[in-house]
């Protein structure tokens, strides 16, 4: 019984802690092809970055929550096609968008 416990207590720290935040809405839109992490940091397979930026306009963007390589990031102001309540979601090995989440 404890094991099972232990199992059930660690696969909780593997899921998003946003609600509904697994499907993907809608694409977003007037997007760069990818965001950039800030300057000295880099992409290394290994955690989301954030702040990551758009360097079209120098946009930041800021990490909400992260599962499986994917990040879900806060806009402000809202850009991109996103409206209250709506979270931009990245590859975060890459930096590129996904698309739209609910938070």
């Amino acid at each position: 019984m404890g094991a099972a416990c232990a199992v059930l207590f660690l696969s909780c720290g593997t899921t998003r802690t946003a609600g509904n935040s697994n499907q993907i809405l809608r694409q977003a839109q007037d997007t760069p092809t990818i965001f950039e992490p800030a300057e000295g940091v880099v992409l290394d397979n290994m955690s989301c970055k954030s702040p990551m930026i758009d360097t079209r306009n120098g946009t930041k963007i800021i990490l909400v929550s992260s599962a499986q390589g994917t990040g879900d990031y806060r806009v402000v102001p809202l850009a991109y096609g996103l409206k209250e309540g709506d979270l931009l979601r990245l590859d975060c090995n890459s930096g590129s968008v996904l698309g739209i989440v609910k938070e």
